[in-house]
């Protein structure tokens, strides 16, 4: 007659870490019998875990939680509160998600012998889930075309255009999100990491809208993670790849690049100080390899400014205004700042390219 072991048990179920939302809970026990033999295998142990219908805030300041306004008493209460039908994980150990917040988790353990005898349930009750510190973890930047949809996905692979939004993409961490702040800046292929970043936009946004003002530029997307109570995190960044000009701007730049008499476009100047206020007049910008110069129309043309590529000379793309530049143009102590529109975005693009590379010792877009 074969003498079976005595029934299983389970015993001593606690959960131990941190009670922090994405943080890993792990059950801890003491299963009888616990010695292992090849006739009586120590038995297996079953685990469903499930989120307590009880929910509680943190005080006055909610942390970012949303929920039942509760007194936060009653954690140590014999009653323990009912859980959800519904299992989120049934292994040993569980990391729980944003919807835990202000809940305590529920972990049943049952342990089976292999003769199919089990033991009592044994229910254990945590801690509430906290929201802990906000951050922000995978952190990318991706990018889609302007005309697509608010709902596309970005892009992370290939290469990015001037012409396209680029979104700083990641998973939040740490109750209810807040006013998130993104800060967009852009440094160059060459550039050390000590060398500070050159600021795109104030406006702290997760999405950026780039010009032809980034083409050869690095984006450099700072996330700082605040939760709906204000509370700051950590914050994080991530890179884009070095913009490329559109492939039709492009070849339209290399084609003016390397006409020997340069290019001519047919633009209006801005003239701020008109006596009847700000008025636009019709001019024509001449560019080639030694200088750049703006004429005005007529039977005879006249020479508004003319100069070279040395400082202080600059130029600006309008990130609000696909027609529009600003360019500082003259010599020396003579050099003004013009506001030059172009007819179309392709102009003004390619114009922009030609003077940059024009302007640069070494032919590069970022001079």
């Amino acid at each position: 007659e074969m003498v079976m072991p005595p029934p299983p048990s389970i015993m001593d179920v606690v959960i131990e870490g941190s009670f922090v939302e994405a943080e890993l809970l792990t059950v801890k026990y003491n299963v009888l019998p616990g010695k292992l033999t090849r006739k009586h295998p120590v038995p297996t142990v079953s685990f469903v875990w499930k989120r307590a219908h009880t929910r509680f805030t943190f005080g006055e300041n909610d942390k970012g939680v949303e929920g039942q306004t509760q007194n936060n008493q009653g954690r140590n209460s014999e009653h323990s509160p009912t859980a959800a039908n519904e299992p989120v994980s049934t292994t040993n150990s569980y990391t729980p998600v944003r919807g835990d917040i202000g809940s305590q988790m529920v972990c049943t353990c049952i342990a089976t012998d292999t003769y199919g005898r089990s033991s009592k349930p044994q229910t254990t009750l945590s801690s509430v889930v906290e929201p802990g510190l906000p951050r922000i973890q995978e952190l990318a930047v991706g990018w889609f075309s302007k005309q697509q949809s608010q709902a596309a996905r970005p892009v992370f692979q290939g290469t990015p255009y001037h012409n396209c939004r680029f979104v700083a993409v990641g998973t939040y961490i740490g109750g209810f999100e807040g006013g998130s702040q993104v800060r967009w800046s852009r440094r160059t292929p060459q550039s050390m990491l000590k060398e500070e970043p050159i600021v795109i936009n104030s406006q702290q946004t997760n999405s950026l809208d780039t010009c032809i003002d980034d083409v050869g530029y690095i984006l450099i997307a700072d996330y700082t993670p605040i939760r709906g109570d204000n509370t700051v995190g950590v914050k994080e960044r991530a890179e884009s790849k070095v913009l490329k000009a559109e492939e039709g701007v492009e070849k339209e730049t290399a084609t003016a690049c390397a006409q020997p008499m340069g290019v001519k476009f047919e633009v209006e100047v801005v003239d701020s100080k008109h006596r009847g206020g700000e008025v636009k007049e019709k001019r024509v910008l001449e560019i080639n390899k030694k200088r750049v110069k703006i004429t005005k129309l007529g039977m005879i043309s006249t020479t508004v400014v003319t100069g070279g590529y040395m400082t202080p000379f600059a130029v600006k793309a309008d990130r609000k205004d696909g027609l529009k530049v600003t360019a500082r143009l003259g010599d020396g102590s003579n050099a003004v700042w013009y506001t030059i529109i172009f007819p179309t975005t392709r102009q003004r693009d390619v114009a922009v390219l030609v003077l940059r590379r024009f302007a640069s010792p070494t032919g590069n877009d970022y001079a």
